[in-house]
């Protein structure tokens, strides 16, 4: 399950890096909080004075737009492969 989850950490992190400016600020504030300074939800939540499930939420979100921009893109895949 740790592997799991560090690999998880591993490509949001590249995936921050590559499409993290095509996040709402709110989303790249929570994705950077939760996957690069591995803060809890209810410690985001506490400095994005909201609440842990809108924590949540918002992280549920930034993930699938970031899938969605890999899928389409694919500029991870692609200095993965050359």
């Amino acid at each position: 399950m740790a592997l799991v989850k560090s690999m998880k950490n591993l490509i949001y992190g590249e995936l921050l890096n590559v499409y993290g400016k095509m996040l709402t600020a709110k989303q790249l504030e929570a994705m950077e909080q939760y996957y690069n300074l591995d803060l809890s939800l209810a410690e985001i939540a506490e400095h994005l004075n909201i609440t842990r499930q809108a924590v949540r939420a918002t992280l549920l979100k930034a993930q699938k737009v970031l899938d969605n921009l890999e899928k389409n893109i694919g500029f991870l895949e692609y200095r993965k492969n050359n």
